[in-house]
């Protein structure tokens, strides 16, 4: 008889999780896969089980970093994607790209930049700034709040991600980088 996983909760992004563990982080239900892997390689028994298995892992992977980023940066009402955002911003020229620039260097819609971009610039840290040649151009610029905000959550960000990866040695860490 298989054993009931406990109902599933809200996380902060709004996908069905489990109850959040001790510190807020949320934790998945166990999943094996390894197990996984060899049950759907009986449907297709002509495929590399080693490569799916690390396509789950590495899925796997991100979700628990994404996770931790998540409950850290919760506590500055910052999410991983609207730091990033600011990090984009904060290493372009003049701390300026085109939203359509953004959104390319995001990997997002152009949907997903605006909402962002809208709520960096509740916060004060982002403006939108039409163009002065093409007024179909929309450039998103961090402001000097937005610097200064960012400037101070890089140092415990940083120190979040290295945390994350405290158990794996250089070389280790060299396989994962490519």
């Amino acid at each position: 008889m298989a054993t009931k996983l406990p109902k599933p909760t809200k996380t902060p992004r709004g996908a069905p999780s489990h109850a959040p563990a001790r510190g807020g982080v949320v934790r998945r239900p166990v999943f094996s896969a390894h197990a996984t892997v060899q049950r759907l390689g009986e449907l297709a028994p002509s495929a590399d089980l080693l490569a799916v298995e690390a396509n789950f892992t590495l899925v796997r992977a991100f979700g628990a970093v994404q996770d931790a980023m998540e409950a850290y940066l919760s506590q500055f009402s910052l999410s991983p994607a609207r730091l990033t955002f600011m990090r984009v911003l904060y290493m372009a020229p003049d701390h300026r790209l085109t939203m359509g620039e953004i959104r390319m260097r995001l990997n997002v819609t152009s949907t997903n930049v605006s909402k962002l971009a809208a709520g960096l610039e509740r916060r004060g840290w982002v403006q939108r700034l039409a163009s002065q040649t093409d007024r179909r151009v929309i450039y998103g610029q961090l402001t000097p709040a937005g610097r200064t905000e960012f400037e101070k959550r890089v140092p415990g960000s940083l120190h979040q991600m290295e945390g994350l990866w405290r158990d794996l040695d250089a070389a280790e860490k060299q396989v994962v980088i490519g």
